[in-house]
């Protein structure tokens, strides 16, 4: 499994990006706890959500000041495609999400998870992506086709995990593409849930095209 190193720059931040799994530090980003407001989305579906704000499961000590969850802790908690830990996307966010994801899976093309972390703290992100996907073990029994996207908000990080299967097709420079054109100007925004559905778009379309 190969890697590569690249320098992007992103508004006033410079920051060092490692694709294979895409690794992004996204600048700009808000807080996770900020609401998701004025999505100038494309999809009109994430322009209309509004539902209250999503509560987590409660694996974060009320009383610790630490926004820390270790990443062997996650995987009996992942019981569905996308699973917030941070409170930013609302239920209705997260079952529009849901929804596409169980699209993408009934086509055979992909098996996606999404999660979102407060922080990884000390740990790299990869190595932190790489627990959370041993855990969850994505992608269907005869092909390496899973995928996890990893947002670590209060880090401003993304990182993008693919299986054996599907390297060829999102090769590090597609990853890389529609990190930076699909993903990252919604984000920077705090627009998360329209930067995520474009970027799961993007992905989707990308391996139709290698049918």
């Amino acid at each position: 499994m190969k890697s590569y190193n690249t320098w992007i720059k992103l508004g006033k931040g410079i920051v060092l990006t490692t694709f294979l799994m895409a690794h992004l530090a996204v600048s700009g980003c808000n807080s996770a706890a900020d609401s998701i407001q004025n999505t100038e989305n494309k999809t009109s579906k994430a322009q209309a959500l509004t539902a209250e704000p999503y509560i987590p499961v409660s694996l974060i000590d009320e009383q610790s000041e630490s926004r820390y969850i270790a990443p062997e802790t996650l995987g009996e908690q992942l019981k569905s495609p996308v699973n917030d830990f941070t409170a930013t996307l609302s239920n209705a966010e997260i079952e529009f999400l849901n929804e596409k994801l169980k699209e993408v899976d009934k086509e055979g093309l992909l098996q996606m998870g999404v999660v979102l972390v407060a922080t990884t703290e000390d740990m790299p992100i990869f190595d932190y992506a790489m627990t959370v996907a041993k855990s969850w073990a994505l992608g269907s029994p005869d092909n390496n086709n899973g995928l996890v996207i990893l947002l670590a908000l209060d880090d401003r990080q993304m990182y993008i995990l693919t299986g054996l299967d599907i390297e060829e097709t999102l090769t590090n420079e597609t990853v890389a593409q529609i990190i930076d054109k699909d993903i990252t100007p919604h984000f920077r925004k705090a627009n998360y849930v329209t930067g995520l559905s474009a970027g799961i778009d993007a992905l989707v379309w990308k391996m139709r095209q290698h049918q």
